[in-house]
């Protein structure tokens, strides 16, 4: 298995190949792709980079490559706020749900595995904080999170694309780009068969994809971002 440190932080830019975008959206390459800000810039050097360091490679990124021109009417978050719910209230819903998670990015991230909410089982979720607001906050407060969804069959991972990307339309607005046919049909016609939605707005950045990855079933995927602006 690839390590999670040779994957690099592309922030949904979707260029290249269908294989790039593909590897990318597997558990490898989640920790970085994850909430606008995971990057591997500690993968072999001798000191780890600063929360300071972290917080500004995210916003940096996350303000160039998802920003968009106007505000969002809302901010969905999987029931989260983006920029107030805080490190502790994400300890506090994983102990609530007895959510085995596990802290990465030298505390800036914590993922959390096998959980159950709503129409799907998210396989793997991953929690991105701004750790330079630690005071009072239990550690940070909340500027991304990417779910994975276990592996589905074409007619449930359409019903679940729909759902998760109907409600970010409902709330924050219409979406900025669409790729493929969030169908049945259109992903069920074999490996890698992919269907996306991204919402860039000024002060929020979320997407809703679909992939085929064979005997493992399509993927869906949700991911929402804090993206700072002025």
């Amino acid at each position: 298995m690839l390590s999670r440190k040779r994957v690099w932080w592309t922030l949904g830019i979707a260029g290249g190949a269908c294989a790039l975008v593909a590897v990318l959206h597997l558990p490898i390459g989640r920790s970085v792709l994850a909430s606008a800000g995971g990057c591997p810039v500690g993968a072999g050097n001798e000191k780890a980079p600063s929360a300071e360091q972290l917080e500004a490679l995210r916003a940096k990124a996350a303000g160039t490559a998802l920003k968009g021109s106007r505000k969002a009417a809302a901010r969905p978050a999987y029931g989260f706020e983006l920029d107030r719910s805080t490190r502790a209230d994400v300890d506090a819903w994983a102990k609530s749900g007895g959510h085995a998670c596990t802290e990465e990015l030298q505390g800036a991230a914590l993922r959390c595995e096998g959980i159950g909410r709503g129409s799907g089982t998210v396989k793997d979720a991953y929690f991105r904080f701004d750790t330079t607001k630690s005071a009072g906050t239990g550690g940070g407060i909340l500027v991304g999170i990417d779910l994975m969804h276990e592996g589905a069959s074409p007619d449930q991972a359409a019903a679940l694309f729909d759902s998760l990307s109907g409600a970010i339309t409902r709330e924050a607005g219409p979406p900025s780009a669409v790729q493929g046919q969030a169908s049945a049909a259109h992903l069920g016609e074999g490996y890698l068969s992919r269907a996306a939605s991204e919402y860039r707005f000024l002060d929020y950045a979320a997407d809703v994809s679909a992939t085929n990855y064979g005997e493992q079933g399509i993927v869906v995927r949700q991911q929402y971002r804090s993206v700072p602006h002025s």
